[in-house]
Formats: C-alpha cells, structure tokens, sequence
C-alpha cells in the first residue's frame, strides 16, 4: 500500500471527510485553513476563506454544492463547494466546535451546530435552516443554559433526523463525558442519558452509512482485556464501542494498546446484509469485487504534549484495522510522526484517509487483495 502523503495544513489537522461522490476530499485544521483536494492524485482545488480561526468542523451535502464550516473565530459560514464563495456567514459569540447538514438528502436545508460558552453567552447545541434563495440563517430550535450539561464536541444527527446524539467535554458536569446524550430534534428535550458509556471522555462519534450503527472513540481503559491480536492473548487498556441506534446498547467493543482518538466504521458494511452470502459487485475491468467489509477503523496514539519523549514507534500513531464482528485487529498502517486525530472512509469502502497532529494527511487506496476478488473476504475476516 503507497498512501498519497500530503502536507495539508501547518498545524494539526482537525478533520478529514469526502463527498458523497468520493472523488473530493476535504480536510480542515487549526491553521485558519479549509481546502479541497482531488481524492485520486492528492491535487489541491481550492481553498475556502476567510476563515480567521482554527476549522473544527465541516460538512458538505449529498450533491456536493454547499459546504458549511465551524470554526474558532467564532463563525458558521455556508460555501459554494466549486466556486468556492462564501454564502453566508453568522457570528455566534463562541468556538464552533461541530457542524453537520441533515441527512434527508432531498432537503438538505438545515444543519446542527454545537459552541462553546463565551463570556455570558453559555454553551449551546443549535438547529440552523438554511434559505438558497436569500442565503440566510436563521436558529430553528436551540439547546442551551442549564438544559446542556457542559460544552459539547460534537453534534451528530440520529436516525431520520429526529434525534440529535451529543457528546461532551471533559469539565462538563455529572460525568457528562463518559456519557452519550440524545435529544428530540424538535423540541430540544433530553430524550435519553447512555451514562458511563466509557470510563473517561468520550473524543468522537462517528455512523455507519446505514446510520443504524455508531461508534464512539476513547482514551479510556474499559474493554474485552483479552483480544486475540496474533496467536496470543494480550490484555489492553483502551477501547472504542460500537452502538445500536435502535436500542442504544453496546453491541461490539474494540480494544487497543494506545489511546483512540478517533474510529470509523467502513461503509461497506450493511445492517440489512445477508450473512449467509458474499455480496458481490463488478468493476469496469470484469473483476469481481466483494462489497462486504465488516470493518472499523481506530486511530489515536500517544497525547501530543508526550510526543518528543519517545519515538514514533513508541507513540503508537498507526492506524488500526479491526473486524466488526469478532472484534480482532487485523492489521496496522503506519506514516504518521504524531497523533492521529481524524480518520474517515471513503464512499465506495477501498480508500481511507487519515489526518494527524503533524498536519500531514495520508490517503490510503486498499491494495487488490482487499478488493479484488470474494477470496479476500476470507482472508480479511467476512467469510460469514
């Protein structure tokens, strides 16, 4: 596997994330920078400005023509994806931590927010719609004061848009960051607490392309202590969790030698498949290719402020491949010389991109052993 290595951002990266297409590839970090590159040659398009403050976060519709961005000075700006105009832009009095457009995507006119508390201004987890024809934003429903139970990370929207799922910082109150919190997207009541999802603070969250299926990172310490890595048991300390939406327990955990700062699920993987079969699928050159890929991608390492007491090798910035079901790693890739802080898959399930602390982002095409044929899914773990 020859990644593609790209010197994306001067300081550390934030977030990495592809369209719906998969052929362009954003990437955001606390540089004040937010590009878009060509997901195959590692070529960069564009810019998107003027951002004055780190990116934390951004997402871009299903048709790839907007793009909305939170950043740390304390704006929410709307982007024309090919031209790369600002559309709208508001001030929110507080860091924008988390964005994210609804996930109908026939009406893709409003997102999630979540800021940090500014001044007299408190923390507050918001709905915004978004008018094409006047570019304005307008707060739809907003979740605020002594109703939130800290600063929250991220905002992410549930199943059919009817819920909003949050997770929280670590001086939030009453353990709130070992907690998953799920609120009614309409009228902002707390619908359910996950308490003690993990030990301590919960990093990121990220679905399944089904949305039926979501996975927590976490620096913490819980877990199945005995995995099977090679051909010996060895007890490690940290884990990620896989969650049922329907039913909010965990179902899958994943446990790790080093702290996990971010997990991704490959969207290959369906709730609704078969397991009694390989589904298959035909590429242009004839080739058959296995659409099954019951994976989750870890990635993390050693904190940044440790990073030059040790070695690469010793701070552990690989990523970790890892297998839905049976919850053994199957394999690491490594390259980064800091921590990983954001991973994500690409839409068809045979490229993953990974951003680090080192402002380096690497794009991963899957060698032909992983895509080419139905006797992969043996040797990678889906022989179900």
């Amino acid at each position: 596997m020859h990644p593609l290595v790209i010197y994306a951002h001067r300081r550390p990266v934030t977030q990495v994330g592809f369209n719906s297409d998969g052929d362009l590839l954003f990437t955001s970090g606390k540089d004040n920078g937010m590009c878009v590159w060509d997901a195959y040659t590692g070529e960069r398009l564009g810019t998107y400005e003027p951002h004055k403050g780190a990116v934390f976060s951004f997402s871009c519709t299903y048709d790839s023509t907007r793009l909305v961005t939170g950043s740390g000075d304390q704006c929410i700006r709307v982007f024309d994806v090919v031209s790369g105009t600002c559309l709208a832009e508001e001030m929110v009095k507080g860091v924008v931590r988390s964005v994210e457009w609804c996930t109908n995507p026939n009406k893709q006119n409003r997102f999630v927010a979540c800021r940090d508390q500014f001044v007299s201004t408190p923390n507050s987890v918001s709905i915004w719609d978004y008018d094409e024809d006047s570019n304005k934003l307008t707060v739809n429903m907003q979740i605020t004061g002594d109703n939130l139970p800290g600063k929250a990370l991220q905002a992410r929207w549930g199943l059919y848009d009817e819920t909003i799922i949050t997770i929280h910082d670590e001086k939030s109150d009453n353990n709130a960051a070992t907690s998953i919190f799920i609120w009614d997207a309409i009228t902002g009541d707390k619908l359910q607490q996950i308490e003690h999802a993990h030990e301590r603070p919960i990093t990121k969250c990220q679905f399944s392309a089904d949305r039926l299926l979501f996975v927590t990172a976490s620096q913490d310490m819980t877990g199945n202590n005995n995995v099977m890595i090679t051909s010996y048991p060895t007890t490690f300390p940290y884990s990620a969790k896989l969650w049922n939406i329907r039913t909010w327990q965990c179902v899958k955990t994943y446990s790790s030698d080093r702290p996990i700062n971010d997990a991704t699920i490959n969207p290959l993987y369906r709730a609704d498949d078969d397991d009694e079969e390989v589904v298959e699928d035909k590429r242009d050159d004839g080739v058959l290719v296995s659409r099954r890929r019951q994976h989750v991608m870890l990635g993390g390492g050693q904190q940044a402020r440790d990073v030059t007491t040790t070695s690469a090798k010793q701070g552990k910035f690989e990523s970790c491949l890892f297998h839905m079901i049976y919850e053994n790693e199957l394999g690491k890739v490594s390259g980064h010389f800091g921590p990983i802080n954001t991973l994500s898959w690409s839409p068809d399930g045979y490229t993953f991109v990974s951003g680090g602390e080192d402002g380096y982002v690497r794009v991963h095409h899957m060698d032909d052993d992983y895509t080419n044929d139905t006797s992969a899914a043996k040797k990678w773990g889906d022989d179900l």
